[in-house]
């Protein structure tokens, strides 16, 4: 009776080691399951990481090359404007001198 006894604990002693080495190897399983999954995930986001950066630079770009012939625009329509307005001065600047030396021939005092 002993003996049975014996054997029976060691048959469950058996058994239980049997258990624990599938449960170490299910384990070691999952844990390589979720080490490939963890792997494709962060795989993943720095794709979709990779693909946000260049919209947001392509984008950058775009309103960069807006703003830049914007300036353009507005700095065309300023020179414009300060051409004419020299070209202006300019032309009172030659009426003026013209009519200094118009007004006064030689050995005659220029009018100041």
């Amino acid at each position: 009776m002993v003996e049975r006894h014996l054997e029976s604990i060691r048959d469950r002693e058996q058994a239980a080691r049997e258990r624990l080495s599938a449960a170490e190897r299910e384990a070691e399983r999952i844990a390589e399951e979720a080490r490939a999954s963890g792997e494709r995930l962060l795989e993943e986001a720095q794709a979709r990481g990779e693909e946000r950066r260049r919209e947001l630079t392509s984008a950058a770009r775009e309103e960069a090359g807006e703003s830049i012939r914007a300036l353009r625009e507005q700095s065309g329509a300023q020179i414009d404007a300060l051409a004419e307005v020299a070209s202006g001065r300019r032309e009172r600047a030659i009426e003026l001198v013209m009519q200094s030396f118009a007004g006064s021939g030689p050995g005659e005092p220029r009018e100041g």
